[in-house]
């Protein structure tokens, strides 16, 4: 919803505001990395299943993205899948800048989940709030390497909220954080204005009020949880495929002139029709490659 101009008034929050899905996820990712790390500590296992995860995906999308779509030279191919495109920006850079950004975070996760795991887990996120607070007002990286840093503290909390759980501690801290972060994210939005740097900082601290909205609601439908986590199987390959639609559906559905929000619902209908598709035929071939790793 974010990549498109919506104009029903219920639906345009999303569009003005859907980034902040991207911190929700940065924050899930972190949860879940910390659990997967936490049952099985061996991490030769551990960088396989992440990268065969993330990288078929988006090797198969991108050399159908790079051929049909974009068009790029062979040099910009390369820059785009080996994910160099990220570190240096300009014409490299497009869709993908999500796919390096979480490859570093899994890269140097072991580092991050010893510093979780120790008795300074609080100051290690502090730390990093702290270190992002600062690149964001002095401006100190550029886009879109800042869209990793600004979201680095969230993604630490969701790592620090696996610990939590596994430790069984009660929710009175995630409440409160969750309610310091809103007061920060207003504050920033009342006090700082027309900076996109400020701009992007500030909403990540909404996303742990959106988890906690997320939560109640999960708890009151358990049908729309199982829906979510069903949904969260293949949520890459949706993000992924959402860029080959968003083309389509921009560029003949509202040629077609049935209005921008239509196009929308029937854009994020085959996005996620497109992502479950994808996501088969990439199981395969993963399950092709385990078979194969196995026999060597």
């Amino acid at each position: 919803l974010h990549h498109f101009t919506l104009t029903i008034p219920a639906l345009k929050i999303f569009s003005d505001n859907g980034f902040v899905g991207v911190d929700v996820f940065m924050l899930l990712s972190g949860f879940g990395l910390y659990h997967s790390l936490h049952r099985n500590g061996d991490l030769r296992r551990f960088y396989i299943k992440r990268m065969q995860r993330i990288l078929i995906a988006y090797l198969i999308f991108g050399v159908a993205y790079c051929i049909f779509v974009s068009h790029d030279g062979f040099c910009q191919f390369l820059l785009k899948i080996s994910t160099i495109g990220f570190w240096i920006g300009g014409d490299s850079l497009s869709y993908e800048w999500f796919v390096p950004a979480i490859v570093i975070l899994y890269a140097v996760y072991p580092l991050l989940f010893n510093a979780i795991n120790s008795k300074y887990s609080g100051l290690v996120l502090i730390g990093a709030t702290m270190i992002s607070t600062v690149i964001a007002f002095a401006h100190m990286v550029s886009f879109p390497q800042f869209f990793l840093v600004c979201r680095l503290p969230v993604f630490l909390y969701g790592s620090l909220l696996a610990k939590q759980s596994l430790e069984g501690s009660d929710e009175k801290s995630f409440y409160t954080i969750s309610i310091l972060s809103m007061l920060v994210a207003c504050m920033t939005e009342l006090i700082v204005k027309d900076d996109l740097y400020i701009y992007y900082w500030g909403r990540s601290f909404l996303t742990p009020l959106l988890v906690l909205i997320l939560m109640t609601i999960f708890r009151m439908l358990p049908k729309t949880e199982r829906m979510m986590s069903w949904i969260g199987t293949f949520t890459l390959e949706i993000y992924l495929m959402h860029w080959l639609v968003l083309k389509v559906a921009t560029l003949y559905l509202h040629r077609m002139s049935i209005g921008i929000n239509l196009t929308t619902l029937v854009g994020c209908c085959i996005s996620v029709s497109m992502g479950y598709l994808f996501s088969k035929f990439v199981n395969m071939i993963n399950g092709r490659l385990n078979i194969i790793g196995s026999k060597i």
